[in-house]
């Protein structure tokens, strides 16, 4: 839009210019996307290979997804991506039962919310989703995620002989800075990022400080087709499918919010029916991530400030 270009909702786009907008929306949701994987493995005690997978799984649940979204959902353009929403419950449910219950719990949180869209449920109960409690709720999953932040943050300090302090610090600094910056002061789809471009840039920094191990890298193979269920079979445990309903509904509130922001950039009418099938396919797409044993995905707001 800022360059005068400017596509219909329905209007085809030449492959060139196709692949660059698309490449630019996978830079705009890549670095939430990839956080909330890091997130969780890191809390629940992942292995770093295990996190690797986990990363794989979920930036592949969230393709299907969003292709979904675009022809059985909504069909509005808007790309999915792993919901923050999600991450309190998966922590809790990772650590107490293990990733087989999150598993279980997704797909069988997905089929209900897809039941949801496709009875619409939503189209007549959007009225109550209103800002504040859209706000709340967001700003109180962040509170929950403070101590997360907090432990792996200076889990470094924690050095009785004190040598890796400096280095810790150091790194700590540039990582804090250099997001803060990007988000601030970025340009284009890097704004968009802060997270990533400020956790690659103190990834960097680590190595030459020896902070880092890059032997993992060296050991993956460069390509690698992800199986199903890479955590075992699924565990149906009702308090687990209980604790992501909430995430569920918390995902729901956002989506319709984000329906109702791109149908306004795109020039397009918006329906309950548009609004119920979007719901639909999120709620397939969440549990084709369980059965991929990736985490849960959303609508993602980003993407739609890149229409």
């Amino acid at each position: 839009m800022a360059n005068g270009i400017k596509i219909g909702i329905e209007e085809k786009v030449e492959t060139k210019r196709a692949v660059l907008l698309g490449f630019q929306h996978v830079l705009a949701m890549f670095g939430a996307t990839v956080t909330v994987p890091l997130v969780v493995g890191t809390a629940i005690g992942l292995e770093q290979r295990e996190i690797a997978l986990l990363i794989q799984v979920v930036l592949l649940a969230m393709g299907i997804a969003t292709i979904l979204q675009i022809t059985v959902g909504s069909k509005y353009p808007i790309v999915q991506g792993s919901s923050f929403a999600f991450i309190p419950g998966l922590i809790g449910i990772g650590k107490s039962l293990g990733l087989t219950a999150v598993e279980g719990a997704l797909i069988v949180g997905g089929l209900i919310e897809a039941a949801i869209g496709a009875f619409g449920v939503v189209g007549k109960v959007k009225r109550l989703f209103s800002p504040v409690v859209t706000g709340v709720t967001i700003m109180l999953i962040g509170f929950s995620l403070a101590h997360v932040a907090v432990k792996y943050t200076f889990n470094f300090f924690a050095d009785p002989s004190g040598a890796t302090i400096p280095k810790a610090f150091f790194i700590a600094l540039v990582t804090f800075s250099t997001t803060v910056y990007v988000a601030l002061k970025g340009k284009g789809s890097l704004r968009a990022m802060p997270v990533i471009v400020g956790a690659t840039v103190g990834y960097i920094i680590s190595i030459p400080l020896g902070m880092a191990d890059t032997s993992l890298v060296k050991e993956l193979p460069l390509f690698n087709l992800p199986k199903p269920l890479p955590w075992g079979t699924p565990v149906f445990e009702a308090s687990a499918i209980i604790t992501l309903l909430f995430a569920f509904i918390v995902s729901i509130i956002e989506s319709v919010g984000d329906y109702h922001a791109i149908s306004a950039i795109a020039e397009a009418p918006i329906t309950n029916r548009n609004i119920n099938r979007g719901i639909m396919s999120e709620g397939l797409a969440c549990s084709i991530a369980g059965f991929l044993g990736a985490c849960g995905t959303t609508s993602y707001s980003e993407n739609i400030g890149l229409v």
